[in-house]
């Protein structure tokens, strides 16, 4: 199954689905299943609101997508250099993307009955040439977790803003914010970039925990960005670290 062109949606050009801590949203995405070329604000296949459960079956593809601010591509911002700063929520994941609850009984608590979405990846799962003008080229997450099954897949996905630069945060594949990533297999991050921070991965905390763990193999190869080509972590919470969780891996 296919998925592809929602173009120009405000959040989620494919899927949008929002919850809270009382009634959260379940959505299941079976197995052979591509989002290509989709286009919103925030999440250009998928946006993820509040208290959230998506399951992804094996062989799942997003390529060719965009979150981008207000949905429209690099010829806005050249024509309109002094537009106004985008919203929080838009500019964010080029796949995926996924913000938490603004009430939350426990910020360092991930889970949907605090508002919070659980993503899990079943089985291998591919994440291409998808971009973003902010943060987190393929998947950006805010009070979120993901966990990887299968063999993943990042290559060629960005955080590039030719026209404003100091709008990109970083995070070429990957932007974890007050967040959980793990890979349970082998997970290969190539040639992503990010005009910030992060040419593979950015994981930074602003209110709860962030953590990125690696349990099987990882690769990261020709990764780029102005500070930590691969890896980039930063904390604004001097209650709580960022923490980045490695081994059985190569950089190059």
């Amino acid at each position: 199954a296919s998925l592809a062109a929602g173009d120009g949606a405000e959040m989620g050009g494919a899927i949008y689905a929002e919850g809270d801590s009382t009634k959260y949203a379940t959505t299941e995405i079976g197995n052979n299943v591509e989002f290509n070329g989709n286009v919103s604000s925030s999440g250009g296949a998928i946006f993820l609101y509040g208290g959230n459960i998506v399951n992804f079956g094996d062989n799942v593809k997003f390529s060719g997508n965009r979150g981008t601010y207000r949905g429209l591509d690099d010829s806005y911002y050249v024509e309109h250099p002094d537009e106004e700063e985008a919203s929080v929520a838009e500019g964010y994941g080029g796949a995926i993307a996924s913000t938490k609850a603004e009430v939350q009984e426990d910020p360092n608590k991930l889970g949907p009955d605090n508002g919070n979405a659980i993503l899990t990846f079943n089985g291998t799962s591919t994440f291409e040439n998808n971009i973003t003008d902010r943060q987190g080229g393929a998947i950006s997450l805010y009070g979120a977790k993901a966990t990887f099954n299968g063999d993943t897949l990042f290559t060629g996905n960005k955080a590039d803003n030719p026209a404003s630069a100091e709008r990109v945060k970083g995070g070429g594949a990957i932007s974890a914010t007050d967040s959980e990533f793990v890979f349970n297999k082998g997970a290969v991050f190539e040639n992503n970039s990010a005009t910030g921070s992060g040419g593979a991965i950015w994981n930074g905390v602003f209110e709860g925990s962030s953590s990125m763990t690696f349990n099987g193999s990882a690769s990261f190869e020709n990764n780029s960005a102005n500070n930590g080509g691969a890896i980039y972590n930063e904390s604004q919470n001097t209650q709580a670290a960022s923490v980045a969780t490695i081994s059985n891996s190569s950089f190059t």
